[in-house]
C-alpha cells in the first residue's frame, strides 16, 4: 500500500432519496478539500472490465504435442495447424518456455514447455494469455472453460498455479494531467521521463515513466503490480483497433438512453496489471485460492481498489484527487460477454494510408541499424535518411512533439554511435 493514505472528500447528493449515510458513501458530489465541489457526473466511464488474462498451468507435458512442436520449429515451420486454427510457432525463451504458438484469429498466445523443468517431469509448463478479442466476448465461465480445454491439448494431471489479470476503466470527460507521474503517490522510487531526446533518471526499485508529452504513463514493474494511464483514443489507432473499441464504448448509453460515446473527446484508459504473485500475495491476504481466473474474476473490485490506493493520485498533501476518489469506490468489476459481435472483423483498406507512428520510428530505428553496419558517415546517413521516403513522416512526428528537423539529427547520430564499429570509425577520422 501507499503511505501515508491521502483522506477522501467528503460525499453529498441531491438525491432527496438517499439517507445520510447513503449519500456519505456514494453521493455524487464530492466536497474538495480547498472548498469547491467536483460532481461526478463530470466524467463518463465507458467501459470497466478485464482486458487480459494469463492462466498458468502445470502438468506433464503430452510427448506427442511436443514432438510435434519440436519438430515443426527444428524444420523452420512459421506455422503450424492444431485445433483446427493456423497457429504462429515461435520460440517461448523469453517467457521462460521451450515454444510459442500465436494466434491473432483465436485471441490467445501459448506458451509450452517450462525451461526450469524437464519435459518428462510435471511441472509449471504451460501459461495460455488472452487479447481483448478473447476476453470481452466471453462470460467468465466460458474464459475458463475454453482455457481448459486448450490446456489439455498439451498436458495431463492439469492443475492451476497462478494467475494474472489486466483491467482497466476507460473514461471520458476527464484531462490527464501532464505532470501525472509529479503528482501520483505510489513506493516508486525510480523515474524516467521521456520527452524527444531528453532523459533523466533516479535510481530506486520501481519504475515511473512517461511517454509522448503526457500522452502515456506507466507505473510500476512487470514483475509486481504495474498501472498505466494512457491515451486509449490514439492507441486504437496505432494499433488498427477501430473495430473493437469504439463499439464498445457506444454501448454505453446516458441519461437519455443515447450513446455517452463522444467521438471526437479523447478517452483516456486507467489500467492495473497484477502479475501473478501479486494476485497470490493479495490472496494470501484474504485467506482464499485465488489461482483461477475463475476464482480471481470475484475479487477484481477488491483488486482495482487496492491497486488505486498503491498508486493514488493526490488534490494536496491531505486528500485524494476527487475523481481518483470516485474511480476507486464507485467502480464495481463484473465480467460478463458483451453483445457485440467483433470476432475476425477485418480492416477495410484505406484508400489514403498513413503509417502509425510506431511504424515510422520502428523504420527510423532499421535504417540507423543498417547505416552503421554499413559505416556510413553522419553526413552520408543524414543524406540516405532524408531520401529514404519516411523522412516527411519524421518530421511530421518530430513536430507534433514541438521538437525539429534538427532532433532527427541529433537522434540519428546518437543511434549510430550505440554501435562499435560506428564509434571506431568516427575516432580514426
Amino acid at each position: 500500500m501507499a503511505s501515508n493514505l491521502g483522506k477522501s472528500n467528503p460525499r453529498i447528493t441531491n438525491n432527496w432519496l438517499f439517507d445520510e449515510e447513503t449519500a456519505a458513501k456514494c453521493g455524487e458530489i464530492f466536497i474538495t478539500s480547498a472548498g469547491g465541489h467536483w460532481h461526478s457526473s463530470s466524467v463518463t466511464v465507458l467501459h470497466n472490465d478485464v482486458d487480459t488474462v494469463k492462466q498458468l498451468y502445470s502438468g506433464l507435458v503430452i510427448k506427442e504435442s511436443l514432438d510435434m512442436l519440436i519438430k515443426a520449429y527444428d524444420a523452420n515451420t512459421q506455422e503450424i495447424e492444431i485445433d483446427g486454427t493456423l497457429w504462429r510457432l515461435g520460440s517461448g525463451r523469453r517467457g521462460g518456455y521451450r515454444y510459442s504458438l500465436n494466434s491473432r484469429e483465436r485471441g490467445l498466445v501459448i506458451l509450452v514447455g517450462s525451461f526450469y523443468c524437464l519435459p518428462e517431469f510435471n511441472g509449471h509448463h504451460l501459461k495460455i494469455e488472452t487479447s481483448p478479442c478473447f476476453t470481452l466476448d466471453r462470460t467468465v465461465d466460458e474464459i475458463q472453460a475454453e482455457l481448459d480445454r486448450v490446456a489439455k491439448l498439451f498436458i495431463t494431471q492439469l492443475a492451476y498455479t497462478g494467475c494474472a489479470v489486466h483491467f482497466c476503466a476507460d473514461v471520458q470527460g476527464w484531462d490527464c494531467p501532464h505532470d501525472l507521474d509529479y503528482r501520483i503517490t505510489a513506493r516508486a522510487k525510480r523515474v524516467m521521463r521521456h520527452s524527444g531526446i531528453s532523459t533523466f533518471e533516479y535510481n530506486g526499485s520501481d519504475v515511473a515513466m512517461s511517454y509522448g508529452k503526457g500522452q502515456s504513463f506507466l507505473f510500476g514493474t512487470a514483475s509486481s503490480l504495474q498501472f498505466a494511464v494512457y491515451d486509449k483514443s490514439k492507441a486504437v489507432k496505432d494499433k488498427g483497433e477501430e473495430h473493437l473499441w469504439p463499439k464498445i464504448w457506444e454501448a454505453k448509453r446516458n441519461a437519455e438512453c443515447e450513446s455517452a460515446y463522444d467521438p471526437e473527446q479523447t478517452v483516456w484508459r486507467i489500467e492495473a496489471r497484477a502479475h501473478h504473485s501479486v494476485v497470490e500475495q493479495f490472496a494470501r491476504g484474504i485467506n482464499a485460492q485465488l489461482k483461477s481466473f475463475k476464482a480471481v474474476s470475484e475479487h477484481l473490485t477488491g483488486l482495482w481498489q487496492y491497486a488505486l490506493n498503491n498508486f493514488r493520485l493526490d488534490a494536496d498533501k491531505n486528500y485524494i484527487d476527487p475523481f481518483w476518489q470516485y474511480l476507486r469506490d464507485d467502480i464495481i468489476f463484473y465480467h460478463d460477454a458483451k453483445a457485440i459481435e467483433y470476432k475476425r472483423v477485418y480492416k477495410t483498406t484505406d484508400q489514403n494510408p498513413t503509417p502509425s507512428d510506431r511504424a515510422v520510428m520502428v523504420c527510423f530505428g532499421q535504417l540507423c541499424s543498417l547505416y552503421a553496419k554499413n559505416q556510413f558517415s553522419l553526413a552520408k546517413a543524414s543524406n540516405y535518411l532524408v531520401n529514404s521516403g519516411i523522412w516527411a513522416n519524421l518530421c511530421s512526428i518530430y513536430t507534433s512533439r514541438k521538437l525539429t528537423p534538427d532532433d532527427i539529427f541529433l537522434d540519428l547520430d546518437a543511434k549510430l554511435c550505440r554501435f562499435p564499429f560506428y564509434r571506431q570509425k568516427q575516432l580514426n577520422l
